[in-house]
């Protein structure tokens, strides 16, 4: 993957985050509880301030060139898959709801953390963010 890919795959990925944390933020708009919807608020902002960092997405972009051309391929289908779900996160009328964007968002990142060689400390933060993930999906 070329240097120019690298760029794409990373902007796509930022944007990626960008719709999931936003996704997040419409579900905890119905939560009921006003101290449970402050914590898990309080929970997705320190998730995404991490993720959100030109590190993780280096740590995550950097990892295919570890890669043999075709573990890269794989990386290619991926992209596919997160440019369909920013597409999708663009429309109002026919986009996703938010239960889709939460379902849809919990599959890329699952998605993202099989196939790409991250360290360990980021695996810990999309771990975080796949448990406010099911709670989230919860109240939807």
């Amino acid at each position: 993957m070329n240097d120019t890919q690298k760029d794409k795959l990373k902007n796509e990925l930022s944007l990626f985050f960008i719709n999931l944390e936003e996704s997040i933020s419409k579900a905890l708009k119905k939560e009921r509880n006003s101290k449970a919807r402050t914590k898990l608020g309080e929970l997705s902002k320190a998730c995404f301030k991490i993720i959100k960092t030109e590190g993780f997405y280096n740590c995550i972009v950097n990892s295919v060139d570890e890669m043999t051309k075709n573990e890269q391929k794989s990386i290619q289908l991926l992209q596919l898959e997160i440019e369909y779900f920013n597409i999708k996160c663009e429309g109002e009328e026919d986009g996703f709801s938010t239960e889709d964007g939460i379902t849809n968002g919990k599959t890329v990142k699952d998605s993202i953390e099989k196939l790409f060689s991250m360290p360990k400390w980021a695996k810990k933060v999309l771990k975080v963010l796949n448990e406010l993930l099911s709670i989230v999906k919860t109240l939807v």
